[in-house]
């Protein structure tokens, strides 16, 4: 995963193209992107986000590799994760053009978007506001790639406990 916080000195086009090559040559497909929703809540904010986005973008393009968006949620406010990330993708699809891209991954012929921090306790995000995003990337026409705890399926350690999960179901 190509992470616009760690992996790479902000923003420079060279070493990202350089990363890019070096997939090229020992055959690694592509990247993913991780776009951390906290950085995104505001214009001014997602600024060095897109410059890091448009660099692996230009650099996969060139390198004839692939890359695709995950949304990282973590460090969002109570109530604020769902409407960043459909906002940031909407731009990103009318503005951007980002999934025009040859380089851009698919699965079965549709954009792959990743999700990763759904479910984790940290992550102030609900149950209802989870299928509220995941109704949202249906309707895109997306394949998602999901990030959730180790332990999701029993719902422990790093994931929520089952009461803190059930108050936030809706009754059948």
């Amino acid at each position: 995963m190509v992470s616009q916080r760690k992996s790479f000195p902000r923003a420079n086009p060279k070493t990202v193209r350089r990363h890019f090559k070096w997939m090229k040559d020992y055959e690694i497909d592509g990247a993913v992107l991780e776009r951390f929703a906290s950085e995104l809540r505001t214009p001014d904010r997602a600024v060095q986000p897109d410059i890091v986005l448009n660099n692996v973008r230009s650099a996969a393009e060139a390198e004839g590799r692939g890359f695709l968006v995950m949304y990282d949620l973590s460090g969002m406010p109570e109530g604020s994760i769902v409407q960043t990330i459909k906002d940031d993708w909407l731009r990103l699809g009318r503005t951007v053009r980002i999934t025009e891209s040859p380089s851009y991954m698919r699965h079965r012929n549709k954009p792959i978007v990743g999700l990763w921090g759904v479910g984790f306790i940290h992550i102030k995000l609900t149950p209802l506001e989870a299928k509220e995003l995941l109704a949202f990337f249906k309707s895109q026409g997306v394949t998602l790639l999901g990030g959730v705890p180790a332990r999701w399926r029993t719902l422990q350690m790093d994931a929520p406990i089952r009461s803190r999960l059930e108050r936030h179901l809706p009754t059948v």
